[in-house]
């Protein structure tokens, strides 16, 4: 269920009944990350989380970069 957004990113919240947890996502990006009982705690969780998605899409744009430029190469 999304419960809101931090940051731009969409959080959606779960409750697990197989470990009685709340854990959560961004953008229904897999996988899921568990809830803490520190509020403070859990704000460094989604920082860390999104840091984490922001270094994805850095490798991604990358990749595509470089593949790009292979592509521009092959056709000359």
């Amino acid at each position: 269920m999304k419960i809101g957004d931090i940051r731009n990113f969409d959080l959606f919240v779960y409750y697990d009944s197989f470990s009685n947890q709340y854990k959560f996502n961004l953008k229904e990006r897999k996988p899921l990350w568990r809830f803490g009982t520190d509020e403070i705690g859990n704000i460094t969780r989604m920082d860390n989380v999104m840091i984490e998605c922001l270094r994805d899409w850095s490798r991604h744009l990358e990749k595509l970069k470089d593949t790009e430029k292979s592509i521009r190469n092959s056709k000359t």
